[in-house]
């Protein structure tokens, strides 16, 4: 836990995330447009900061979507979350 915690607050780290998508997001109503996206899902988040106080960078790479489904990957996906 110490090592995960020391990432969070790391200026660079990398997380590997696994996940379970039940088909039930929080308002419980179940998934009937996308039901193949229900079952074990792999992502993997890459922080950066470039120096700005509360600025960071996140880029997401997520696998284990259906095959008619493109993955997201580094390119597809960059997010910024800027601290309020």
């Amino acid at each position: 836990m110490t090592e995960a915690r020391e990432k969070l607050h790391a200026v660079n780290a990398i997380f590997y995330i696994s996940y379970k998508c039940t088909g039930f997001p929080a308002d419980h109503k179940p998934i009937t447009w996308r039901s193949d996206f229900v079952g074990d899902h792999k992502a993997v988040i890459r922080k950066t900061m470039d120096g700005i106080p509360g600025h960071m960078s996140l880029e997401i790479a997520a696998k284990g979507f259906p095959a008619d489904h493109k993955p997201i990957t580094w390119s597809d996906f960059v997010g910024d979350y800027r601290a309020a």
